[in-house]
This record gives C-alpha cells, structure tokens and sequence, in this order.
C-alpha cells in the first residue's frame, strides 16, 4: 500500500500488518459501525484461550486500528476505559480506507498460477 504526503507528489509505500490488513477487511465487509476493539479482538483472534492471549490479541489489535487511524484509513467515534484498557468503540472506514481495503480486496484475486504459466510461456518463447 501507498500513502500520498501532503503537499508533494512522493509516495511513500506504508506495509500493512496481517491483523492491520484484516481490520480493513473486516471493516469494509461490515460497514454497519457497531464494532469496536475487544470484540474484533474476538473475532479476529477466536484462538485465544488464556486471559494472557487474549490480552496480547487485543493490544495487537489496538495498535493495529491506531496504525490505520494514523494512516487515515479508518476512524471512531470514541474513545473509552473499560476494564481498565483503553478501546475505540464504533469503528469505521474512511473513503481513503475504503479504497484501499478495494485494493487489497481485488490483490487477493489475482491468480498466481495463472500468471506462472504466463511468465513460463514467456520464457518459452525468448529461450
């Protein structure tokens, strides 16, 4: 993914994390607004068993919503202390978040073997 830096036309390439890149996902396939950090700590991170996972799973995922948020990818409504952790509550993609999660969306679909055979018959051709 790219980012544009205000007040130039240099892009500076930002790397999405799997849990970032899966929050985006998430997001855009739930516009309705209504979650927040720990439960899409839950959702994304089902697997965790302890209450020492759970807690890694959702710092994890607090860090990645605030990368995105800096990013300007996505956005809440507010911010809360409940259970003694700081949660954003009513997440929600931005139409730059929006975009990208299209990207990524449609990145996934490309067909790798696919575009082996064409690289194969390339090859092919000039060897």
């Amino acid at each position: 993914m790219e980012i544009r830096i205000p007040g130039g036309s240099a892009r500076r390439p930002l790397k999405l994390s799997v849990t970032e890149e899966a929050i985006l996902d998430y997001l855009y396939q739930h516009p309705d607004g209504g979650i927040g950090t720990s439960d899409l700590a839950k959702i994304l991170k089902p697997e965790q068993d302890t209450t020492e996972r759970q807690l890694q799973a959702f710092e994890e995922v607090k860090y990645g919503i605030e990368t995105l948020f800096e990013a300007g990818l996505i956005t809440w409504k507010k911010k809360i202390r409940e259970s003694g952790l700081l949660q954003h509550k009513q997440l929600g993609l931005t139409k730059k978040g929006e975009a990208e999660a299209i990207r990524q969306a449609r990145q996934e679909k490309v067909n790798v073997p696919a575009l082996m055979g064409v690289l194969e018959a390339i090859r092919d051709r000039q060897g």
